[in-house]
């Protein structure tokens, strides 16, 4: 349900680019600076260019829908913009431990809060939708699921913080970039179709909407981006 990354320390007189696109996850944050902990996720591309950072920070990656499932909270709460958990998930004495005993302390609360999980459907509806091409439209996801379309992106409000059409172009653009960053030999109409793009141009507008860039920048601009998720 969820996996640590550490920020990795930027040498003094360096700067890096971090490049995230939306992926419709909500991420749990630990702030060391100023001692608190919070969830948050991003409905739309970040960009930004960081000169200084320690690396004594880090993050909690959980699958989308997990944010809801173990905090219960609505979503578009922790969507672009950061819902405290603090006092849910630590006491004072949290900051006084190394980074590894932070890390433990948090996987036993959560292990427990997903112990007390009394539902996975957020969870599990995600992995129904990123592995069914067919389920691309607010009409057949309300039609497969068994509710009125209103009701479903009222329910993905909730449990994701995005409406239905929004999730599924994040699916989809995802795995567009995934088989785009790891063959990028395949041919961009083949590559299209494969994701359930009309076609070549409705993935190239895709992109530019969502990241500003065509494939082949994409492709380019890996060559210098310190963290691209």
């Amino acid at each position: 349900m969820w996996h640590f990354h550490q920020v990795k320390p930027i040498p003094k007189g360096h700067s890096v680019t971090n490049i995230i696109v939306a992926d419709a996850c909500i991420d749990c944050i630990v702030d060391q600076k100023n001692q608190t902990i919070f969830l948050s996720g991003l409905s739309t591309m970040y960009h930004d260019v960081i000169t200084e950072h320690p690396g004594d920070s880090f993050g909690i990656r959980m699958r989308p829908g997990a944010a809801h499932a173990l905090f219960g909270i609505h979503a578009t709460e922790a969507m672009d913009k950061p819902f405290d958990v603090t006092d849910r998930l630590v006491d004072s004495s949290f900051w006084n431990l190394s980074v590894q005993e932070q890390e433990g302390v948090l996987t036993t609360n959560l292990e427990t809060l997903s112990i007390k999980t009394t539902s996975h459907q957020a969870l599990e509806w995600f992995e129904v939708l990123f592995n069914d091409l067919y389920l691309c439209s607010v009409d057949t996801i309300s039609a497969h699921f068994g509710y009125s379309s209103k009701h479903m992106n009222r329910l993905f409000l909730q449990y994701y913080g995005m409406n239905v059409k929004a999730v599924v172009m994040v699916i989809r653009m995802q795995k567009a970039l995934s088989h785009l960053i790891n063959d990028p030999s395949e041919a961009l109409t083949t590559l299209a179709l494969e994701m359930g793009y009309y076609d070549q141009s409705h993935f190239i507008n895709d992109l530019k909407l969502n990241l500003g860039m065509t494939p082949y920048a994409v492709l380019k601009r890996l060559e210098d981006v310190h963290f691209f998720q």
